[in-house]
């Protein structure tokens, strides 16, 4: 069995053939994990598409294509991540899903996995019926390999796909300079898994930390992001009460020790996940 995968989130900045530090770290987990989870069911990956491109034209040579949801779905934007179903057999997995207006091309996707309640009930409401599959990095072997050292300071915060300050991450990387106080997504994972696990409590701002926190085992609270993909996590955790909308609010609720309920979600999430990769071929 071939298949390709649309949304590779690691290429999505053009100019890391100069500098690979630049990719977000949650999304290097993500393609790497992809990766990983192909090999173990012995399916063969063809090639991925860019984020940015929409030359989808490797995808003829699959059996399959895999469309890689991720953050991507919401708000109306990436349409073609849908509408692709038309023209090739593909599923559709690892996705958020929000406030998006009716495609009957979803119809056409031979399965739907979303990462949290809050989007299975946005397509429920368009009369589609998905999977609830936690995002594939629980599964990561960077994430559930690493060792972390014993922290050294008490709280560390990270940045946000909101803040202000995030939009010059990269461009401040560029310059090999602290980007921010603040801890940059915009590492590479054993870097980024290497700070936050300097401290004994975080508050975190972006989705991929809050399931790096998770499997670490570090205490944490989380604000909102541009998608309720943090809040949905949390709530499905069990944890919505370490939620906040600001950064400022969640700061005051950020616990001194780690909520056990987080433990079950962890080890439910990888059965799902690998559940799901061994389901593939029966798409095909």
């Amino acid at each position: 069995m071939k298949v390709v995968i649309v949304n590779d989130t690691a290429k999505r900045f053009p100019f890391t053939r100069y500098l690979a530090y630049a990719h977000h770290f949650g999304c290097q987990l993500v393609m790497k994990t992809f990766r990983e989870q192909l090999d173990r069911v012995d399916i063969e990956l063809l090639g991925t598409v860019p984020k940015q491109s929409t030359d989808f034209s490797i995808a003829e040579k699959a059996d399959l294509v895999i469309v890689n949801g991720e953050g991507s779905i919401h708000h109306g934007r990436r349409a073609e991540l849908i509408n692709i179903a038309t023209q090739y057999p593909c599923v559709l997995i690892n996705a958020v899903y929000q406030d998006n207006p009716y495609r009957e091309a979803l119809r056409q996707f031979r399965y739907i996995a979303v990462r949290e309640s809050d989007s299975a009930r946005e397509l429920e409401q368009q009369g589609i019926k998905p999977d609830i599959v936690p995002d594939i990095i629980f599964t990561s072997s960077t994430l559930n390999a690493f060792k972390a050292p014993a922290p050294t300071r008490d709280l560390g915060i990270t940045d946000s796909v909101l803040s202000p300050k995030s939009e010059s991450l990269i461009r401040k990387f560029l310059t090999w300079k602290p980007a921010d106080e603040r801890i940059s997504a915009f590492q590479p994972p054993k870097r980024f898994l290497t700070e936050i696990a300097k401290h004994r409590r975080l508050c975190i701002g972006r989705y991929h930390g809050v399931i790096a926190a998770s499997v670490l085992r570090i205490p944490y609270s989380a604000w909102a992001s541009n998608t309720h993909k943090i809040s949905g996590i949390m709530t499905d955790m069990g944890i919505n009460h370490l939620f906040a909308e600001q950064m400022e609010d969640a700061l005051d609720i950020v616990p001194q020790a780690f909520d056990e309920r987080i433990d079950a979600y962890v080890s439910r999430a990888r059965i799902l996940i690998n559940a799901m990769f061994e389901s593939l071929h029966r798409y095909v």
